[in-house]
């Protein structure tokens, strides 16, 4: 990180009275690493008490200082569609797979500003140090507890030619009543409150940036949350009122950056200026943070995201580094994206083939697909067994157009709103077990509830035997893809499966049912030849032999007798195969309505 060394001014000695005056010398400014490492240091150090403190290098202690009142302007959430530019949910911020308890922001470099200004008031912006949106015991009176969520900001408010102030910002948002005493209302459900004190800096002009640091830091031990500034070689800082005491076990995402100062305004650069942003978290380890494309400050800047982050790992604080920029035409870049951690999205998942048969110590395969309805982003997003079965399991991202592996096994996704993520789950039985529906938890760390489980859509139907056995793999295909459409109450519809058989040779009998639902419908099959014509007149039941790695294929008839309604979850059919001794060994099925 780059920090600017304080410069020492000339001093002279003199010489007793009557000595000549000897000439004066210049004392060597710290390093930029000696810089860095005392003010690590001194952020480390606890404040002696509540309060308001200052040091100045080389101070080995806090100094107390009168505090003064923070800026009386909410420093607004995101909200609508995003821009271009910075702000308003685009920004890249960190995130952690643990929790932070403590994050700092900084810039690398700050190049060609010249002029900064927020509604035509010269050097007047924000440095905003924010956390993800999250679920707080302080919401507990809201409304809705479920639907209220926490949002802290670690800010650096810079009012020329007044001064700046150092002070934290709490919100409720959807709380939906009545705000608790204090708290100030926003809109029509939200609320905020400024910490008590604030600590008084200097105002600052648009040339000082480089020098500004702002760390953030949870309550731990006994101690309030905290935020600290670092202008070059003086700290300044100032404790909060620990408004939510499970930050610390909460907090997972940092947005860092310079914004307009509250109210959703922005903070317009010189043409040609490039800021070069560094957003550190410390959560106990030495791992890089994940980069996420997205913010949480309703403010802006007019700059744009020009680089994909770079992730910095091995430092008791690890990062991401990104460039953003007005100069030329930037193009933008991307991450990632994923959650604003609002938990506004809804997750839906499918699982094909929907049954293995397998021998004990040998993997099931399928291939699952998770679905992002949004309308926010979803993070961290996996899938575990829900069930309890005497089996291994294992999941891993794919490529949904190859099938081919991505990522590593068992590591969580991001997916964006709109979006689908495809993986591949694998089961490895340790013994033997009947035919069990396996339903499992599709979700996301800020999903407000997992994808819900739909039998026969996404569960696995699966078997272990002691002994080699049939495992027919089976798909359905229809010209309505999903579906079965019967054209009027009475009508006629068909579709096709074909199967697999992945383990041993064995007769296997086909039928077709519909399920726990009681359907208006009459269902017969066959079994067909390449050209799709039946082999032998259509039957509820076809018999016949499928050995090893045979591919035979069938044809299902469905004939209505009443009006099916459109209820893909609950109106199904379903084709079976079942071996000799009366156990399944392969499904598929699809959803049927009437047109």
């Amino acid at each position: 990180m780059v920090v600017a060394g304080l410069l020492w001014g000339a001093f002279s000695s003199r010489a007793i009275a009557a000595q000549p005056e000897p000439p004066a010398t210049s004392a060597q400014p710290p390093s930029a690493e000696s810089l860095e490492a005392w003010r690590k240091s001194m952020v480390a150090t606890p404040r002696p008490t509540t309060g308001c403190f200052t040091a100045s290098y080389p101070d080995t202690q806090w100094r107390e200082v009168p505090c003064t009142t923070p800026p009386e302007r909410p420093y607004l959430p995101k909200s609508g569609a995003r821009s271009q530019n910075v702000g308003n949910g685009t920004d890249y911020s960190a995130e952690v797979t643990g929790s932070i308890s403590a994050a700092e922001g900084s810039f690398d470099s700050v190049t060609g500003v010249t002029s900064e200004s927020d509604d035509g008031v010269a050097n007047e912006y924000s440095l905003q140090l924010n956390t993800q949106f999250f679920t707080t015991m302080t919401c507990n009176s809201a409304a809705d507890p479920s639907k209220c969520l926490g949002w802290e900001q670690f800010v650096f408010a810079n009012l020329p030619p007044r001064a700046g102030f150092a002070f934290i910002q709490y919100w409720l948002l959807g709380y939906a009543t009545t705000c608790p005493s204090g708290w100030i209302p926003s809109g029509k459900v939200d609320c905020y409150i400024n910490s008590t004190q604030s600590a008084s800096v200097p105002a600052q002009t648009i040339a000082t940036p480089g020098q500004l640091t702002v760390t953030g830091t949870a309550a731990s031990g006994g101690a309030e949350d905290s935020i600290v500034l670092s202008v070059g070689g003086t700290l300044y800082t100032a404790m909060g009122n620990n408004h939510f005491p499970d930050l610390g076990q909460n907090w997972q995402f940092a947005e860092f950056n310079v914004f307009g100062d509250g109210n959703r305004t922005q903070a317009a650069f010189n043409s040609g200026s490039t800021i070069v942003v560094r957003t550190s978290v410390n959560s106990g380890t030495t791992s890089a943070p994940s980069c996420v494309a997205d913010g949480f400050t309703g403010e802006t800047n007019n700059l744009t995201l020009v680089s994909t982050p770079a992730v910095v790992s091995g430092s008791a604080l690890p990062s991401i580094v990104f460039t953003e920029s007005n100069a030329g035409t930037p193009t933008p870049k991307s991450c990632t994206p994923v959650s604003n951690g609002g938990g506004n999205l809804t997750l839906v998942a499918a699982v094909l083939p929907t049954s293995r048969s397998v021998e004990v110590g040998a993997t099931a395969t399928a291939f699952a697909t998770m679905i992002n309805a949004g309308p926010d982003n979803a993070s961290s997003c996996s899938i575990a067994p829900a069930t309890g079965i005497p089996a291994s399991f294992l999941y891993q991202t794919t490529n949904p157009a190859t099938n081919a592996l991505t990522g590593t096994v068992n590591t969580p996704a991001n997916i964006a709103a709109g979006q689908a993520q495809s993986f591949v789950i694998a089961l490895t039985p340790s013994a033997a077990f009947a035919p069990t529906s396996v339903a499992f938890t599709f979700t996301c760390a800020n999903a407000p509830s997992p994808a819900a489980t739909i039998t026969g859509v996404n569960t696995l139907e699966l078997s272990a035997s002691a002994n080699p056995v049939p495992d027919i793999v089976a798909l359905a295909a229809s010209g309505d893809p999903g579906y079965v459409d019967i054209p009027g109450a009475t009508g006629a519809g068909d579709f096709a499966v074909a199967t697999v058989n992945l383990g041993s040779g064995a007769s296997i009998t086909a039928a077709a049912n519909t399920g726990t639902a009681n359907l208006p419908v009459t269902l017969t099959l066959c079994e067909t030849n390449q050209s799709g014509a039946c082999l032998a007149a259509p039957s509820t039941t076809v018999t016949t032999a499928i050995p090893p790695n045979a591919t035979p294929t069938f044809g299902i008839f469905v004939t209505g007798s009443g009006t099916v309604a459109d209820s893909p979850g609950a109106n199904r059919i379903f084709v079976t195969f079942t071996g000799p001794d009366g156990v399944l060994r392969g499904e598929t099925s699809v959803a049927v309505r009437t047109q």
